[in-house]
């Protein structure tokens, strides 16, 4: 069992709204500049970690270092998609399906957090979103010949999504 420990990252369930403190709002827009020292402050404070992290069963900035699912050899017959599955490939009928933007907003919520990472524990970052979606019921698909045939492409072809 993984220990959550958010102390560093405050939770908030509204972080990717223009009200996180990272734009100008209503009176702010009228006030002086702010200083040089001020803006080193408001700059090196950690961004709030989105509201899923806190609902998974995994330290989402150390998550479990192997792959939990393995690409699948044997074709899935799936007659409709969830709003959790997330399709590979390129084109608009994988970036117009639902679970693709889910998951890229899922993406956008995380940002923040990613870039204030170091380069080796970036990788941990992508295996905790592939987890996240994972844990809502989504899979990682590729489409196979016929409308209803899918491969699960497994957890490493997902991170590098």
């Amino acid at each position: 069992s993984y220990h959550h420990d958010f102390d560093d990252y405050p939770t908030t369930p509204h972080s990717t709204n223009s009200n996180s403190g990272y734009f100008l709002s209503g009176d702010d827009v009228n006030h002086k500049p702010a200083t040089p020292n001020a803006m080193v402050v408001d700059t090196a404070e950690k961004p709030c970690m989105p509201e899923i992290a806190s609902q998974v069963d995994f330290d989402v900035l150390e998550p479990p270092l192997t792959p939990v699912t393995q690409p699948s050899e044997e074709l899935l017959h799936i007659p409709s998609l969830n709003k959790y599955d997330v399709l590979l490939g390129r084109g608009g009928g994988t970036n117009n399906q639902i679970g693709n933007i889910n998951f890229r907003s899922l993406v956008r919520d995380f940002q923040p957090i990613y870039l204030t990472l170091k380069r080796k524990n970036k990788p941990l970052m992508a295996r905790s979103l592939v987890l996240i979606v994972r844990f809502q019921g989504g899979r990682f698909l590729r489409k196979g010949d016929k409308t209803d045939e899918y491969y699960e492409v497994g957890d490493e072809k997902a991170e590098a999504k």
